[in-house]
């Protein structure tokens, strides 16, 4: 028979006035005064709210489930005497569900609080630790005493402003290894299977007794206060590029000296005289340590309407299932580290002087303690025992990290405050936000400052992200390389397309479908252009100014200076930075350079609309409009998406401009004159199936904003808004699409000498439909002609 006692002692007394009921205890040895003098002391965080609670307590708000439905056959009145009786009913699969739905922040319970520890780090009225010893059976002269902490609530974080790893119910411990009474290592637990062993002398003391400090919300226990990365993207499985673009500080813990607790003031305490394999121990009858089910809810799946999941990984959900007991903290391990996770370095803490060493009632008084005392350390590896050493690998370690950023530019998108993503929501006003709406509210205010940063909008932005071999972009406490963040977006974007997920994507959130398009239009250019610099392929003028027209400049001409020198080559004379002359005449300059040296007629394919300034030629390109409002305007891609809360499904609603308007209407209009171009059955708009969700997308894109039109010949074809009766279509050579001139009125002397000429105005390029392929310079019977652009 393997059996766990209990044992009697002072801790036990302790826990009398508790409101737990106590558990059969069979007479053993007492509790060895070392365990409660040593017994670690725990730094809850300034900001928690989630504090220890009654273990007893928590058999109360909940009910045993298995897969979700509550259990036939348990005890009529559940208590830690009986709670192992749950075993028979289907033993790791019970799951201690919650009466209340945790999910409901405005009803919250008041018992997923806990018990607030007082002045003397008593949680009054709640035993909310268990003490497990262990002798080792090879060397009856070592010790392991388990402190177990019990919280009825983990809030286990945010990760870009997301709700993860929210559970009822969190055993978190500690373990002292003493030999012959004397403490000799000690184990902080951090989530499930992880955690750090140390040497006992080397955390930081209150008297004789060690001092961790419990992280915010989940509760995980640290040597010191401070941040500590999670290392829970080990064990996620992602992809190559998602593990190269998260970074190592993806998800965090939070530590800091706030309410101290007395764990051992209010606890059980029991002798573990046997090992024993849990999962074929379902009948034994024994205590509540023998309860080998979870103590909280099932995880949530993603089917449910409370449950979503970061990157839909379900190891990333909101609400996470219940942790399971002590008896699977790996009580019968020989080493002092629970997992192979566990991080053994060393840190040894620096003694302060005798007159500044912390004191157990200095400690206990609230605001008047002073922490700073106890905040020297330094870094020592078991490899390496002389600390006169350490100051100087220090220094040579931070040399390195220097000269290591030297190589590299850093890119901030803003001061930390000015970015939701970090600010403190651990306030009064801390919700967790449950719907969908809220939670893409969640996401497009995470990334708002990232994509909305003005250094994005910046033109010179572009040469100092794009020439540098690498680059850092800084956002708030994450740094993330510059390629690995491009290449990550490249890969999420194209996957938008994909059938599993271009339904999905058409039908989310507006707010989130305008922040990956406004992300796109700024990381997909520029990881073209480091790319291109990257193999060696050629970069030309008219190349970048296309590309990044829709950047600001404080002075005008910083539109053609700013990416000059992205340009490795040139097909005529290059353009050397020029302040002393005029705006126009450096974009003239920049439209000719291109026109001559590629012999094309690059310049006149954009939308060529007014331009603040008015003296501009027609035929020079408007700098002041993105690459992809351009493509919009010209393909007419002016539909509006947006998700409907009722229906489910994505509404397409047009341009609400007066040149959408008149283009649609005149497109109507031809449809009612002409009977050829009716069709054979009414068009149904607005919703979206996943099958033409993308062929309706470009349809309404080619055919909204444009004025349909018929030649003097008969040809049919789709120009410019701005189309009227008179224009005429012209193919020119060094042009790759045909295009609307007008005449203008007034004639003007374009070469001395040979008198005024006919100008033409440009309105851009147009279809028309039997002329695309070559057919009008095929054609002999068509003469040249010399046109003047005005």
């Amino acid at each position: 028979m393997r059996i766990i006692t209990a044992l009697v002692g002072t801790v036990l007394v302790a826990c009398a006035t508790g409101a737990s009921p106590p558990v059969n205890r069979h007479e053993a040895p007492k509790l060895p005064a070392f365990v409660l003098e040593y017994a670690p002391i725990v730094a809850l965080d300034e900001g928690e709210v989630l504090f220890p609670a009654d273990i007893g307590k928590q058999l109360l708000n909940t009910i045993p489930k298995v897969n979700f439905t509550k259990v036939k056959g348990e005890p009529h009145s559940l208590t830690l005497n009986n709670l192992n009786e749950l075993n028979k009913l289907g033993n790791t699969s019970v799951f201690l569900t919650a009466k209340d739905d945790i999910t409901d922040i405005a009803r919250e319970p008041s018992w997923v609080h806990g018990v607030k520890p007082n002045s003397r780090g008593e949680t009054v009225g709640a035993v909310s630790c268990a003490i497990v010893l262990r002798t080792h059976p090879d060397n009856s002269t070592i010790l392991d005493a388990f402190y177990f902490y019990f919280y009825a609530f983990n809030n286990g974080g945010h990760v870009a402003g997301i709700p993860e790893d929210f559970h009822i119910g969190d055993w978190e411990h500690s373990m002292v290894r003493f030999q012959n009474g004397v403490p000799t290592e000690i184990f902080l637990s951090q989530h499930s299977d992880s955690g750090e062993a140390f040497s006992y002398g080397a955390l930081q003391k209150i008297g004789k007794r060690a001092l961790i400090f419990a992280a915010f919300g989940g509760h995980a226990n640290y040597a010191t206060k401070g941040s500590h990365n999670i290392p829970v993207l080990e064990h996620l499985n992602l992809s190559a590029i998602l593990e190269a673009v998260i970074p190592a500080n993806f998800l965090q813990d939070k530590t800091s000296m706030g309410t101290l607790w007395d764990p051992v003031a209010n606890a059980f305490a029991y002798n573990y005289t046997f090992d024993f394999n849990p999962h074929r121990s379902a009948e034994e009858n024994n205590n509540w340590l023998t309860y080998f089910g979870q103590w909280g809810d099932e995880q949530y799946p993603l089917t449910d309407v409370r449950q979503f999941a970061i990157l839909n990984i379900p190891a990333l959900a909101y609400i996470m299932g219940g942790p399971n007991g002590p008896v699977f903290k790996h009580i019968s391990l020989s080493s002092v580290c629970a997992s192979p996770e566990c991080d053994q370095t060393v840190i040894w803490i620096g003694e302060p002087p005798e007159d500044m060493l912390p004191t157990w009632e200095m400690h206990w008084t609230g605001d008047e303690r002073d922490d700073e005392s106890i905040d020297w350390f330094w870094k020592e590896f078991y490899a390496d025992s002389d600390r006169s050493k350490m100051d100087e690998n220090n220094a040579t370690s931070i040399d390195q990290i220097f000269h290591a950023f030297a190589n590299l530019r850093l890119l901030s998108s803003g001061h930390l405050s000015d970015q939701p993503l970090f600010m403190d929501m651990t306030g009064e006003e801390f919700s967790y936000y449950m719907t969908y709406s809220d939670y893409c509210r969640l996401v497009t205010d995470a990334l708002a400052p990232f994509y909305d940063s003005p250094w994005w909008t910046r033109i010179w932005t572009v040469q100092e992200v794009i020439l540098p071999p690498k680059a850092k972009f800084v956002f708030g406490p994450i740094s993330v390389d510059m390629s690995c963040l491009l290449e990550a977006f490249a890969a999420l974007a194209c996957h938008m397309f994909e059938p599993c997920c271009s339904e999905l994507f058409s039908r989310c959130d507006f707010r989130v479908r305008k922040c990956f398009r406004q992300l796109g239009s700024v990381l997909t250019n520029i990881k073209n252009m480091r790319a291109s610099h990257g193999d060696g392929t050629n970069v030309e003028l008219w190349e970048t100014l296309t590309t990044f027209r829709a950047r600001h400049a404080t002075d005008n001409r910083d539109k053609v200076h700013g990416v000059l020198g992205l340009v490795n080559t040139w097909s005529g004379q290059p353009i050397i930075p020029n302040y002393r002359t005029a705006t126009e005449t450096i974009y003239c300059q920049a439209a000719i350079s291109t026109a001559i040296g590629t012999q094309s007629l690059f310049p006149l394919h954009f939308p060529l609309q007014k331009h603040a300034c008015p003296t501009l030629p027609s035929w020079m390109y408007r700098s002041g409009c993105s690459y992809f409002e351009a493509f919009w305007k010209c393909l007419c891609w002016d539909m509006i998406l947006h998700m409907s809360e009722t229906a489910g499904i994505a509404i397409s609603a047009r341009s609400k401009s007066i040149e959408s308007y008149e283009a649609f209407a005149n497109r109507e209009a031809v449809l009612q004159l002409d009977k050829r171009f009716q069709t054979t059955e009414d068009t149904k708009w607005g919703q979206y199936s996943q099958s033409d969700y993308l062929v309706e997308q470009w349809i309404n894109g080619l055919t909204l904003n444009t004025t349909f039109f018929v030649t003097d010949s008969g040809y049919l074809g789709l120009g410019p808004p701005e189309t009227k009766i008179g224009d005429e279509v012209w193919c020119l050579f060094g042009g790759q699409m045909p295009f609307i001139l007008r005449p203008v009125a007034t004639t003007q002397e374009v070469i001395l000498g040979q008198g005024k000429k006919q100008l033409h105005q440009v309105f851009g390029t147009c279809y028309v439909h039997g002329i695309m392929d070559g057919e009008i310079a095929n054609n002999e019977s068509i003469p040249a002609e010399i046109l003047y652009l005005s």
